[in-house]
């Protein structure tokens, strides 16, 4: 799977979503709650005969809400399986912005 691929599965959910960040400024707000953003963490290459094998790359996947949203996180989750991404997840309450940071990370091999 590609960045891309994986960009447009992620889009279907239906939640606004960027790569790293929105761009935001006076003029340009953030995009209503929930909203989504994922990005690469890092990649972690097989090497043989001089050159890259196999290459995984781990992604992030954060899910931001203004309240716990069990079903965003089971439409997520549920894509996650149903691309085979196994993912561990994590959670916390971002008090100075109010909001709740879903955390998933997972790894795609090649792409």
């Amino acid at each position: 799977m590609t960045q891309q691929e994986l960009f447009e599965q992620l889009e279907a959910l239906g939640f606004p979503l960027a790569y790293s960040h929105f761009e935001c400024d006076e003029e340009t707000k953030a995009p209503d709650l929930p909203f989504l953003v994922y990005f690469e963490v890092g990649r972690i290459d097989v090497i043989a005969d001089n050159k890259v094998y196999i290459a995984k790359t781990s992604y992030a996947l954060e899910l931001y809400t203004d309240s716990k949203d069990l079903e965003a996180e089971q439409l997520i989750e549920d894509k996650l399986n149903e691309l085979e991404l196994p993912f561990i997840k994590d959670e916390q309450y971002i008090s100075g912005e109010r909001l709740y940071q879903v955390y998933y990370e997972f790894e795609i091999i090649g792409g």
